[in-house]
């Protein structure tokens, strides 16, 4: 497939966090805020991991691994 299509897993989970959000603003349970915070979080890391060729590959790697690290419970 290449790279043309690497936009397209960020565009996705973004269009899932926009649901979930909209789910929650129209009175879903609280867990669709965590969900659409978390797809925004990992929509963020796959565009981030898209800037290898303008960025150090150190910072690039670095800001992707704290974008999907998850806090302990």
């Amino acid at each position: 497939m290449g790279d043309a299509f690497a936009w397209t897993i960020p565009l996705i989970q973004l269009c899932f966090a926009v649901l979930f959000a909209a789910a929650r603003r129209a009175g879903a349970a609280g867990e669709a805020g965590v969900y659409a915070g978390a797809y925004l979080l990992n929509a963020a890391a796959f565009a981030v991991s898209m800037l290898d060729p303008l960025l150090l590959s150190r910072a690039v790697s670095g800001a992707t691994d704290m974008l999907f690290a998850r806090p302990e419970p």
